[in-house]
């Protein structure tokens, strides 16, 4: 009988330090969920900030494009303008010496 309770107290101790790992592993694996997910949350803010930053290179970028594009086209324009008043200049002259 008392072999049985001496074996009883060791399967009842080893059953409570088994419990005890699990319990100290589950704690270390919710330690290490909140990390990953603190990790990855910056993560997220690191990537919205370079799209962020991306996409307004990209405004800035195609704005100026587009400034400049029509600047040229006004400069096109004012030549080409120019060139046909002093054409209509050289054809009346040229009218009214015949």
């Amino acid at each position: 009988m008392q072999a049985i309770v001496e074996q009883a107290r060791r399967e009842a101790s080893m059953s409570s330090d088994v419990i005890t790992r699990i319990e100290e592993a589950t704690a270390k694996l919710v330690g290490a969920q909140k990390e990953a997910d603190n990790y990855l949350a910056r993560i997220s803010d690191v990537l919205g900030e370079a799209h962020q930053s991306f996409s307004d290179g990209m405004t800035k970028a195609v704005g100026e494009a587009n400034r400049d594009f029509h600047q040229v086209l006004s400069d096109s324009v004012k030549l080409l303008r120019e060139g046909i008043q002093e054409l209509d200049n050289t054809l009346t002259n040229a009218a009214d010496q015949a």
